[in-house]
């Protein structure tokens, strides 16, 4: 009674690494390769291998256990990083190979946006007075230590909205940051459900931006 899992990597150094740690641990794989290995099974590998190759670039460096949970907190509120896997299932995400092929979609154009808010100048518009800008309140939100407000932008890119438009939310965000932390000195996780919940508003309703901008007064 034996089944035999082959699990294809995109390098060698890959592989190792999985060997290592399986084998010196006993530690899991970690639920972003478990979610690729799935989405192979729901597609193919050629159809996969593309799209994943590019999120794999874009998050070069980046914790993957930290970029799932800003995703998945997109369309499922506040998620922890031992939850996420279960949550893309309970939310159809894999359901089908349609619901795969759009959740593919997804993490590439979430990974690129996460990117950008580790790396702002990985990031390249023609409107260069938008760009600036989104260098400047990117970086402000960075030197004051704020990351819970990923997955609402996160959320703002996977809606297509405009980088005037995320730049007003980057803004409004860096404002509640410096009002809670800073001036209130409330702790640190005060905004812990906020952006999720803010963030799953976005993504199942697509509010405006005027009744948006009206969640952080």
């Amino acid at each position: 009674k034996v089944f035999v899992i082959v699990l294809e990597t995109s390098s060698e150094d890959i592989a190792n690494q999985m060997f290592e740690t399986l084998n010196n641990t006993g530690k899991k794989i970690a639920d972003f390769y478990v979610l690729k290995n799935q989405l192979i099974r729901s597609l193919s590998e050629e159809e996969v291998k593309s799209d994943w190759d590019e999120i794999e670039k874009n998050l070069d460096g980046i914790s993957k256990g930290k970029f799932l949970v800003a995703y998945v907190s997109v369309f499922n509120g506040k998620t922890s990083e031992a939850g996420a896997y279960k949550a893309i299932e309970k939310n159809g995400k894999l359901k089908d190979t349609i619901s795969a092929r759009e959740t593919l979609k997804e993490l590439k154009k979430a990974s690129e946006a996460y990117l950008y808010l580790q790396t702002p100048l990985a990031r390249y518009e023609h409107d260069k007075v938008a760009l600036n800008n989104f260098y400047s309140l990117v970086e402000t939100l960075m030197m004051v230590s704020a990351n819970q407000y990923k997955t609402v932008i996160v959320a703002m890119e996977l809606k297509n909205y405009k980088l005037a438009e995320i730049n007003q939310v980057l803004k409004s965000l860096l404002n509640l940051h410096i009002r809670n932390i800073f001036i209130s000195q409330a702790p640190a996780n005060t905004l812990e459900q906020f952006y999720p919940s803010l963030a799953q508003s976005i993504y199942k309703n697509n509010i405006c931006l005027s009744v948006f901008l009206c969640c952080f007064k």
